[in-house]
C-alpha cells in the first residue's frame, strides 16, 4: 500500500470540510438584522450541549458537571476533547463556535486523509481505491427513497454512522471514526508488522478513542476477536498481531471503560442521565434502507462467500474477511440490550463499504464507458446527503427557532452571562432553556432531555410554571429551585401563559425581559 498521499486527495481532503463551512456562513448571513445563527444545522439539540461543555473549559475546568440542571453534583472526567477546546477558546481568545467549527474541519480533514490510508486495504488497484474514498466520503443510503413516503431513515440524521453528517455536524465525530480505522489497520497488519513503535501508537489510538468515545470500541473489539478466532480456524494459528494488538487495547481502554461504568452506577446524576440517555436503533427496514447499496451488496458477498464462492473481488482476501466479520457482527450488535444500541452503528459503513466497492469497481470497470456507471452508482449514493442539506437550506430560509435566537434573546443571553451569581439559576421555556448553559454559563431547570436528569418532570414543571393561573403556584416555584432570573419573552409566552408574580426587571431588550428574584418577599 502505498504511503504518499495523492495531490488531488489531499486537497480535497483540505476543501471538502472547509466547503461545510459555507452552509454555516449562509446561515449568519441570513440572520439579518432581527436573528442570531446559532451556530448548529445538522442536529442542534446535541450541538448546544457541545457548546455547552466548551463553556465550562472556556470558564477554567477540566471536570465535567452537567449543565442543564440546577443540581449538577460532583465534576467527573467526562467530555474532555469538548472542555479541552472550551481551555483553547479561552487561551486563543477565540469564541467558542469558532473554535468549535476549526476543530470541526480539522477532524474532517484528518478523516478524510484516514480514509485514503484505508482504502488502500480495500484494493491496491489505484482507480479502485479512488472510488473507495469518494464512496466513503460522500456516499450514504437509500432513506432519500423512504422520504418519498413520508419516511424519515438513519442515513438521513445518525450522524455518527454517515461519514459525511459526521463531517458536516460534529468536531467528535469524524475524529473518533478516523480513530476506529487507524485501529483497525493496526489489528489487521500482518504478525510481523506490529512493531514496538506501531505497539506505542496502536496504544495511544485505543486510548484517545477510549476517552472520546468509549462505546465505538464495542464493535470494533468484537469483530477483531471474531476475525482472529476465524483466521485461527482457517490458518490453524492466530495471527499473532492481531492477538498482541487485541491485548494492547483492551488495557488500554479497560481503565476508561470501567470508570465510566462505575461513574454511570455511583455519581446519583450521572446515573439519572444514564438511565434516561436511550438510543434505540431504529427498526430492521430502517436500518436496512439506510445501509443501502453498499450494505445489498455486502449481503451479497457475505452469502456467496458463506457458500464457498467469490465474485473476483480485487481486495486483499484478510481485509476482507476481516470486513465480512465487522460488517456481520457489527450488525447483530445494532440489536443487543445495550441502552445505546444506535451508537454502535458508528464505524458500521467501512466494512460495507470495503466488501461492497469491489464489486462495484468490477462492475464499472469492465464497461466500454464507465462513467456512465459510476454517474448510476453515485445517484443512488449521493442524494440522501444531498436531500439533508436541501431541508437545512429551507431551515435556514425559514430562521427556524432551532437554529436561530432573536436580536433580542441573543442581548438576554449577554446579560446573564455577566449575571451574578455565578453560575446563576434561570427559569425559561424549554425551547429557550437549550440555548442558556452555551451562551451564557448559567444553569436551568430544564434544557436538554438527556442532559437534563429527570428531564420529563423538569419539563413538565417549567411548562407549569408558565401557564399556571395564579402567583402562589409560581412563587413556590421558585422557591423549590432557588431560581435568580425569570425569562419572559416570545417562547414563553408561546406556552400560553404569563408572570403573576410581581418582579423586578433586571433587563429587558425588545420582547424579552428578564426578571429577577432578589426582592422577592
Amino acid at each position: 500500500m502505498p504511503r504518499r498521499l495523492p495531490t488531488s486527495i489531499l486537497f480535497l481532503s483540505l476543501g471538502l470540510p472547509l466547503l461545510t463551512l459555507l452552509p454555516y456562513v449562509w446561515a449568519a448571513a441570513a440572520a439579518g438584522s432581527r436573528h442570531v445563527f446559532a451556530g448548529f444545522l445538522l442536529n442542534p439539540l446535541d450541538g448546544l450541549t457541545y457548546l455547552a461543555k466548551m463553556r465550562q473549559g472556556w470558564e477554567g475546568s477540566w471536570l465535567f458537571t452537567l449543565p442543564f440542571t440546577t443540581n449538577p453534583g460532583s465534576g467527573s472526567f467526562l467530555f474532555s476533547y469538548y472542555l479541552l477546546l472550551g481551555h483553547l477558546s479561552r487561551w486563543l481568545h477565540l469564541p467558542l463556535l469558532v473554535v468549535f467549527h476549526a476543530a470541526r474541519v480539522a477532524a474532517g480533514v484528518f478523516m478524510l486523509i484516514t480514509l485514503w490510508h484505508f482504502a488502500g486495504t480495500i484494493s491496491g488497484d489505484p482507480r479502485t481505491r479512488r472510488l473507495a474514498w469518494w464512496v466513503m466520503a460522500v456516499g450514504s443510503g437509500l432513506g432519500w427513497i423512504a422520504t418519498l413516503a413520508g419516511g424519515f431513515t438513519a442515513d438521513l440524521w445518525v450522524a455518527e454512522y454517515i461519514p459525511f453528517l459526521s463531517l458536516f455536524s460534529s468536531a467528535h465525530f469524524p475524529l473518533a471514526l478516523a480513530l476506529i480505522l487507524w485501529i483497525a489497520m493496526h489489528l489487521t497488519l500482518p504478525p510481523q508488522a506490529l512493531t514496538l513503535r506501531r505497539g506505542v501508537g496502536l496504544w495511544l489510538l485505543a486510548t484517545a478513542l477510549a476517552i472520546l468515545q468509549p462505546f465505538a470500541l464495542i464493535p470494533l473489539g468484537v469483530a477483531a476477536s471474531l476475525w482472529a478466532l476465524w483466521m485461527r480456524w482457517r490458518a490453524g494459528r492466530f495471527p499473532a498481531g492481531s492477538v498482541i494488538g487485541l491485548g494492547l487495547v483492551g488495557l488500554a481502554a479497560a481503565p476508561w471503560l470501567v470508570y465510566d461504568l462505575l461513574l454511570t452506577r455511583t455519581h446519583a446524576q450521572l446515573a439519572i442521565w444514564a438511565a434516561q440517555n436511550l438510543t434505540p436503533t431504529p427498526p430492521v427496514w430502517d436500518v436496512a434502507l439506510s445501509a443501502g447499496l453498499l450494505g445489498a451488496l455486502a449481503v451479497v458477498v457475505i452469502a456467496r462467500r458463506a457458500m464457498g464462492r467469490g465474485l473476483g473481488e480485487t481486495t486483499n482476501p484478510d481485509s476482507q474477511s476481516f470486513f465480512v466479520v465487522w460488517a456481520a457482527s457489527n450488525a447483530l450488535l445494532l440489536y443487543a440490550p445495550l441502552a445505546l444500541q444506535r451508537r454502535l452503528m458508528m464505524g458500521w459503513f467501512f466494512p460495507l463499504a470495503g466488501l461492497a466497492v469491489p464489486v462495484l469497481a468490477k462492475w464499472i470497470w469492465q464497461a466500454r464507458t464507465p462513467w456512465t456507471r459510476i454517474a448510476a452508482t453515485f445517484a443512488l449514493l449521493v442524494p440522501s446527503n444531498v436531500l439533508l442539506l436541501t431541508a437545512l437550506a429551507g431551515g435556514i430560509v425559514r430562521r427556524e427557532p432551532a437554529f436561530f435566537l432573536t436580536q433580542d434573546e441573543a442581548a438576554a443571553l449577554a446579560y446573564l452571562a455577566e449575571a451574578s451569581p455565578v453560575p446563576p439559576v434561570v427559569l425559561a421555556s424549554p425551547g429557550f432553556g437549550t440555548f442558556i448553559p452555551g451562551f451564557s454559563g448559567a444553569r436551568v431547570i430544564y434544557g436538554h432531555p438527556m442532559e437534563t436528569p429527570g428531564a420529563l418532570e423538569a419539563e413538565r414543571a417549567v411548562v407549569e410554571f408558565y401557564t399556571a393561573e395564579g402567583a402562589g403556584a409560581q412563587e413556590e416555584f421558585l422557591r423549590r429551585f432557588a431560581v435568580d432570573y425569570v425569562v419572559l419573552g416570545p417562547r414563553e409566552r408561546a406556552l400560553g401563559g404569563a408572570l403573576h408574580l410581581s418582579l423586578a426587571s433586571a433587563f429587558q431588550a425588545g420582547e424579552v425581559t428578564v426578571f429577577s428574584t432578589a426582592g422577592m418577599p
